[in-house]
């Protein structure tokens, strides 16, 4: 089983870093990157990840929770 992720940060040396160590990693497909709560929602719902790596920052909007929460509009 691969699992998919999304990774959402608006760091750019984060969203780099997670890059290479995912794109190495067995057993794991990076699905998407993200730098805006408008792209996770929108890749979200386009990529259908497993997990999503979201930056505190980013999870701190409530409207991204609530979006991703609810199944980001399925």
């Amino acid at each position: 089983m691969t699992i998919r992720v999304l990774v959402a940060t608006a760091v750019r040396p984060y969203r780099d870093g997670l890059q290479r160590v995912l794109q190495g990693a067995e057993g794991i497909a990076l699905a998407g990157i993200a730098s805006t709560a408008e792209q996770t929602i929108e890749q979200a719902c386009k990529l259908l990840p497993s997990v999503i790596l979201l930056d505190v920052d980013m999870a701190r909007s409530l409207a991204l929770q609530k979006q991703l929460g609810s199944g980001a509009g399925q």
